[in-house]
C-alpha cells in the first residue's frame, strides 16, 4: 500500500467480515468431524446453500480423470446441483480407491455417503454398472442411468483402522465414475447393532413434501438426509415451540426441523400403518418421536408399536422431549410392516415424527480377517 493512503472499512464491510468469520468458524467445527469431497472439481469451495466446505479429490485418489456432465443433464435438486456437475472417471485399472483418514481415527462410528451421476459426460449414452467396496468389504453395486439422474448410497461403519479405502471396481459393464464422497463422525452411542455395518434403505421425515425437499446439515448435526413420507388417512400436526434436541434421551440428534412436525391418524383409534418390501434380510427399524402438543393434565399420549407382528413395549410421550426407539438387535426380513396405535390408556391418537430403515451389510468387523478380494 502506497505512503499516505489510509485503509477505511465501511460499516457494511464490518458486517460482511463478521459473517465471514462466523461462517468460517461453523465450517471449521463441521470439518473437524467430517470429510466432504466433490469428485472432479479442480479447486476446493464452500457450498453456500448447505454451508459445507468441499475439497477436490486430488489429495484422496491418484488415478482417474476429471469430467463434467454434458449440457442438459444437470440435476435440478438444489442441495446437490453443484456437487454433481462434475465427476471422476476411471478408464484404467480394475480397482481404484479413495483413501480417507478422519481426524478422530479408529474406534468410532462413521457415516459414509457416496454420490454418483453419469450425465452422459462421454456422449456415449452408455451409463455404467460397477461395484463399490468399503475397505475390502463389498458395499453395493452401482447401476447408473441416463439423463439428469443421480444415485447415492449410505452406510454406517465402525472403524478398526485409522484409514479406510472407498473403492470402485470395474466389472466389465462400463467405466466406473463417482461424483461425491462424504464421511461424517457419529456419536458412538447411536446406531449400535453389535458393531455391524448398517446400510441405509430409507430415512423418512413423516410429513407431506416434495421428494427433493430434504433436510440435512445445517439442520442435522450429523448431516443425515431426510426425505418425506406421507401416511394415508392421516393429518399433519406441527409446532413452533423449541424441541429440546439436547435432551439426554436424544443422542440421535434428530433435527428440530424434523421433530417439529408429526403425523397422526384422522381418527383417534385408527392406526398409522407402513408396509414396504425391501427384498433384504436383517432389516433394522429406528423410530423417532416427540410430543409436540402441549397436553393438559388429563391428557396422555401412550402408544404401542407392532413391528412384523411383534408388539413392543408401550411408550408415553412427554412434551418436547424426543424419544428414539432402536431395534435392540431385533431384525426383520423382506417386508417391513409396522403399525402405531394408541393404547387403551391413551386419551390422544398415536403419532410419529420420523423413522429409518437399515440393512445389515454383513461386513467383516476386525482387520484380522481382512483379505483383499479384488
Amino acid at each position: 500500500m502506497g505512503a499516505g493512503k489510509t485503509l477505511v472499512f465501511q460499516p457494511w464491510a464490518w458486517t460482511v467480515f463478521t459473517l465471514a468469520v462466523l461462517m468460517a468458524g461453523l465450517c471449521a467445527a463441521h470439518d473437524k468431524r467430517s470429510i466432504s469431497i466433490d469428485c472432479g472439481v479442480n479447486e476446493d469451495y464452500l457450498d453456500e446453500l448447505s454451508g459445507i466446505y468441499y475439497k477436490s479429490d486430488s489429495d484422496f485418489v491418484t488415478a482417474g480423470e476429471n469430467k463434467q456432465v454434458s449440457p442438459g443433464n444437470e440435476l435440478t435438486n438444489p442441495q446437490l446441483r453443484q456437487m454433481v456437475k462434475t465427476l471422476r472417471s476411471f478408464p484404467e485399472g480394475k480397482k481404484n480407491c479413495y483413501t480417507l483418514k478422519p481426524e478422530q481415527g479408529k474406534g468410532h462410528h462413521y457415516m459414509f455417503r457416496a454420490f454418483f451421476t453419469y450425465g452422459n459426460y462421454d456422449g456415449q449414452q452408455l451409463p455404467p454398472t460397477f461395484d463399490l467396496y468399503l475397505g475390502v468389504n463389498y458395499w453395493t453395486t452401482v447401476e447408473l442411468e441416463n439423463g439428469n439422474w443421480y444415485w447415492h448410497n449410505e452406510i454406517i461403519q465402525f472403524l478398526w483402522t485409522d484409514t479406510i479405502d472407498v473403492c470402485l471396481v470395474n466389472v466389465g459393464s462400463g467405466i466406473p465414475v463417482i461424483s461425491g464422497l462424504e464421511l461424517r463422525l457419529l456419536d458412538n452411542s447411536i446406531y449400535q447393532i453389535e458393531s455391524r455395518a448398517l446400510q441405509l434403505k430409507w430415512r423418512y421425515d413423516v410429513m407431506p413434501g416434495d421428494y427433493y425437499s430434504t433436510t440435512r446439515y445445517k439442520d442435522d448435526v450429523y448431516d443425515r438426509v431426510w426425505y418425506h413420507h406421507t401416511f394415508s388417512k392421516a393429518r399433519l400436526i406441527q409446532t413452533k415451540a423449541n424441541v429440546n434436541v439436547q435432551a439426554s434421551n436424544n443422542n440421535y440428534g434428530i433435527p428440530t426441523k424434523v421433530l417439529g412436525t408429526a403425523t397422526q391418524p384422522l381418527n383417534q383409534w385408527d392406526s398409522l400403518n407402513y408396509s414396504e418390501d425391501y427384498s433384504a434380510s436383517d432389516l433394522y427399524v429406528y423410530f423417532h418421536f416427540v410430543e409436540i402438543v402441549n397436553t393438559t393434565e388429563n391428557q396422555r399420549r401412550e402408544i404401542s408399536i407392532t413391528l412384523n407382528n411383534v408388539k413392543l413395549a408401550p411408550i408415553t410421550l412427554e412434551y418436547l422431549k424426543p424419544l428414539s426407539i432402536g431395534p435392540q438387535n431385533f431384525s426383520v426380513d423382506g417386508f417391513v410392516n409396522f403399525s402405531i396405535d394408541a393404547t387403551t390408556e391413551s386419551s390422544l391418537p398415536p403419532l410419529i415424527n420420523a423413522f429409518e430403515v437399515y440393512m445389515d451389510a454383513d461386513f467383516q468387523t476386525s482387520p484380522t480377517y481382512l483379505v483383499d478380494v479384488v
